[in-house]
């Protein structure tokens, strides 16, 4: 929400109404984790940008599943067809895999050649044939999510008013690849709202005093994890590759479980348990903690050691809180994070899954000098601000679109 919110004037110099629709926010629902706070301030955008929220309802207890995504995809079709006669022209976003069978929906509301005036976009960030990506709910739940991606790009394929966002060099060949896309994508590359207050750094002070707030001590160097307990998250790896690291630096991880009683979570538990170096384990989502550690100088590295990675946008919103200060990237050298990263320059890259190289890159960072450390975060800002702008990449999209 807060992306589209941030960069609505941008927008509106190309849209006449803006519509922004969501799971509706609701306690309890596994693998839907709502920042409140966020939430409030992402929604106070919409109203100062004109943009009118729409938050699509669902009955299932459970967000990332095939079931799910059925009844939002149906909450959000209703809320198509209801203003279907209210314009002349209509696009859709439709963002990652949850709305992968939105014209299927659309189809049964209004019929298939109802709603000739609508373009629907498929924005993919994710993929269930991504390499390392595992059964979260079982072998039948990722088949169908991989069933419902593949009727996603069979209707791109055969539909003039469906298409893909050519989000990512990567994820467009894999989506050729992978699910036999043929249809040129149209230019949106996944992008951030600079300007968005969620993405200026903290001061020291403020960062300060949220990493007191978690008790964590400024004595020794961090390296920081932020990310799912997912084994396609490589969480397990860096814990293993950090054993291997002789200079000091204590570990800090940010992991979030999927629902209570995580067995992933319960795995990093036990082999943290087992480790001689100095560590923070925090088993929750805290992005504001997130936010100072990549904000101050005592953090050296953010780590992203993935065995797989669509796209990953971490690197770019550390390249944003570091910009006067913080860490650099140490990612793995594959998918999203080797179209982002150039190895030396705007981070450091080593061999996926490779726990000696990843250790051998981890302490390069960790013994880096402060003013190439200085360089290297500068070079991160500057390409994140040359390539990851939603407005002007928003702007490319209508163009392609051949808005009239």
């Amino acid at each position: 929400m807060r992306y589209v919110a941030a960069d609505s004037t941008q927008v509106h110099k190309h849209v006449e109404d803006l519509f922004l629709a969501y799971p509706e926010p609701r306690p309890g629902v596994i693998g839907y984790q709502v920042d409140h706070e966020l939430l409030e301030v992402s929604e106070e955008l919409c109203r100062q940008g004109g943009v009118v929220g729409w938050p699509l309802t669902f009955g299932a207890g459970i967000l990332w599943r095939n079931a799910t995504w059925r009844e939002l995809c149906d909450s959000l079709a209703t809320r198509i067809a209801d203003v279907l006669p209210r314009y002349d022209q209509i696009v859709v976003i439709a963002v990652d895999a949850i709305f992968t069978l939105l014209t299927e929906y659309l189809d049964a509301k209004v019929g298939r050649a109802g709603w000739g005036q609508v373009r629907v976009v498929h924005a993919l960030y994710s993929s269930g044939r991504i390499k390392g990506m595992a059964p979260v709910d079982g072998v039948d739940e990722l088949r169908k999510r991989i069933e419902s991606e593949q009727c996603c790009i069979d209707r791109a394929n055969s539909d003039s008013r469906v298409d893909l966002a050519d989000v990512d060099e990567f994820f467009t060949a894999h989506l050729r690849d992978s699910y036999g896309l043929r249809k040129r994508g149209l230019r949106f590359r996944q992008s951030l709202s600079l300007t968005s207050p969620d993405f200026a750094e903290l001061d020291e002070g403020q960062a300060e005093e949220e990493l007191r707030d978690h008790a964590l001590p400024g004595d020794l160097p961090i390296v920081l994890f932020a990310g799912r307990t997912d084994p396609v998250k490589g969480l397990d790896l860096l814990v293993e590759a950090a054993r291997s690291i002789t200079v000091p630096f204590r570990l800090v991880a940010i992991a979030v479980p999927y629902r209570a009683g995580d067995p992933n979570l319960i795995n990093i538990e036990r082999m943290l348990a087992d480790v001689d170096y100095p560590y923070v384990l925090v088993p929750h989502h805290d992005r504001l903690l997130l936010r100072a550690l990549a904000s101050t100088e005592s953090c050296k590295v953010v780590a992203c050691p993935s065995r797989g990675e669509p796209i990953g946008t971490l690197p770019q919103e550390v390249a944003l809180w570091a910009k006067r200060g913080g860490p650099v990237v140490v990612a793995s050298d594959c998918d999203g994070y080797a179209q982002q990263i150039t190895h030396g320059e705007n981070g450091l890259l080593f061999t996926p899954s490779d726990v000696g190289s990843m250790a051998e890159e981890i302490t390069r960072a960790l013994t880096m000098s402060s003013a190439d450390n200085a360089e290297m975060r500068s070079r991160a800002y500057l390409r994140v601000m040359r390539e990851r702008d939603f407005g002007r990449n928003f702007a490319e999209l209508l163009v392609d679109l051949e808005w009239d």
